[in-house]
């Protein structure tokens, strides 16, 4: 499979199009909303139900896989509630980027890991959905009204790892 160099300025404008659709303007952002309102089914179950590659050894390191082909977002639920949170959020960003590529061919995405890739993804593909996903939960105008929290409060507020918090700071900053 071949890709492109992650677009990042695609990944916000796709995101922040999302937000102003639904008319996101203060915190919690809810992906499975934004699932719903995309056309994707989110079931949240350990056994993941799809098709595994052959170097994963358990399904329980998939945090979240996408079958495009049915529009359906699978969860494992065998993870703390904000990473599940950010998992759905991640992959509706991979529909939403990949959507010609993902609903013709179930073995174009890439499942999501668990721990590491969730949340520092090493993939141009995966971090470019990191971006659009950090982006939407996260954006930068619901960001700049709580900026004096701790980064802990801010998870709290957003409902995202901590991680994705320094994320958006560190780019809040560029």
């Amino acid at each position: 499979m071949t890709y492109n160099i992650p677009d990042y300025k695609r990944a916000v404008i796709e995101a922040e199009k999302i937000l102003d659709e639904l008319g996101y303007d203060e915190p919690p952002v809810s992906p499975l909303e934004i699932a719903e309102y995309i056309g994707l089914s989110v079931v949240q179950n350990v056994s993941l139900q799809l098709p595994t590659p052959t170097y994963i050894e358990n399904k329980r390191e998939i945090a979240a896989r996408l079958d495009g082909l049915n529009k359906t977002i699978f969860v494992n639920t065998q993870q703390p509630p904000k990473n599940m949170i950010f998992a759905i959020a991640h992959q509706v960003g991979y529909f939403v980027l990949n959507k010609q590529k993902v609903v013709t061919d179930i073995n174009s995405v890439r499942p999501l890991l668990r721990g590491k890739e969730l949340l520092n993804p090493n993939i141009d593909e995966m971090k470019e959905a990191y971006h659009f996903a950090a982006n939407l939960m996260v954006p930068f105008d619901m960001l700049k009204k709580y900026r004096k929290e701790s980064n802990s409060v801010l998870s709290t507020i957003f409902t995202v790892p901590v991680t994705v918090i320094n994320y958006q700071l560190q780019e809040f900053r560029k």
